[in-house]
């Protein structure tokens, strides 16, 4: 009976010590540099270029590798694939210690079923894996590719103050979280997105660094009522005639932000302005931001 005891202890302190050291390999730390990065290591990565610490950092980590022995290709896109894979490996080394993947036909499918499998995407969600990743698309992806746990909220920024992305868009809240978290900063002061834009692979290397590494998170606030353009002296007063409820509105424009009649329909009453005319990253914004920022559309492009 003694002998079955001190097994029994000895059995539930091995399950134990096994199962402390399961917990002890999830996190952060097991991301640790494997690959050597000498200088020079990349022709077209310059040692002033913003994202050069960036690309030597995720090379080292094995997060990314070169379009070729001596070239990265920092202005290149990337697929879906291919961004895909970033997370499912991300994710594995976050909870495992490493990212063995089987060989699969066609080789990223067994990338898919384990993004699949742990929630990172949805099964079916993209039809076309061989077509270039959007900033919107590798932000959806990326983003759930940690636990929320190792994205904490550092930054804040507000419902809605990202210029280019409203929170009621498409993977908006993913957007929000990576901005919040340091991981996305966006473009320009404004902290404009461009969603619609291919990611190239240096901001890449910037975004899977900065979701390894909390030290290189960046700090960004973003307030709703700094991310409207700001109103210049030599506007021009139009005022729009096609909705007849909002015919005696008028709205203060500025150049490359244009304010035009929201497109949904001669009864809309609602205005946003665009970073270019064509319709490239429209932000719908209601009537009270309207008034508050005494907005006017732009002569050419109202609804007449």
């Amino acid at each position: 009976m003694k002998k079955r005891v001190i097994s029994f202890i000895l059995a539930f302190a091995l399950v134990f010590s096994m199962t402390a050291t399961a917990l002890a390999a999830e996190g952060l730390s097991n991301f640790t540099k494997v690959n050597a990065y000498p200088a020079g290591k990349f022709t077209d990565v310059a040692a002033a270029s913003w994202y050069a610490e960036s690309v030597k950092t995720a090379y080292e980590l094995d997060l990314v590798k070169g379009e070729s022995e001596n070239r990265f290709s920092p202005d290149g896109s990337v697929n879906i694939a291919a961004a895909i894979t970033l997370a499912c490996r991300i994710h594995s080394i976050y909870y495992t210690g490493e990212a063995n993947f089987p060989q699969s036909d066609p080789w990223y499918q067994v990338y898919v079923d384990y993004a699949a499998a742990n929630g990172i995407i949805q099964a079916g969600e993209y039809a076309n894996m061989t077509a270039k990743a959007t900033r919107t698309q590798y932000a959806a992806i990326m983003a759930k590719a940690l636990p929320d746990s190792a994205l904490p909220a550092i930054n804040t920024v507000e419902d809605n103050a990202i210029p280019d992305v409203k929170t009621t868009d498409a993977q908006a809240a993913d957007i929000y979280k990576l901005y919040r978290a340091g991981i996305l900063t966006g473009s320009d002061d404004k902290g404009t997105f461009n969603p619609r834009s291919d990611i190239k692979r240096s901001e890449v290397a910037a975004l899977v660094t900065r979701m390894v590494d909390t030290n290189l998170r960046k700090s960004v606030t973003l307030n709703l009522a700094n991310s409207l353009p700001l109103i210049p002296n030599n506007t021009v007063d139009v005022t729009p005639t096609r909705n007849a409820a909002s015919a005696e509105r008028k709205i203060v424009g500025e150049e490359n932000y244009h304010g035009h009649v929201y497109t949904g329909g001669s009864n809309s009453t609602k205005y946003h302005y665009e970073a270019e005319c064509a319709g490239k990253y429209s932000h719908e914004i209601t009537w009270d931001e309207v008034d508050a920022r005494n907005l006017q559309p732009c002569g050419t492009c109202v609804l007449k």
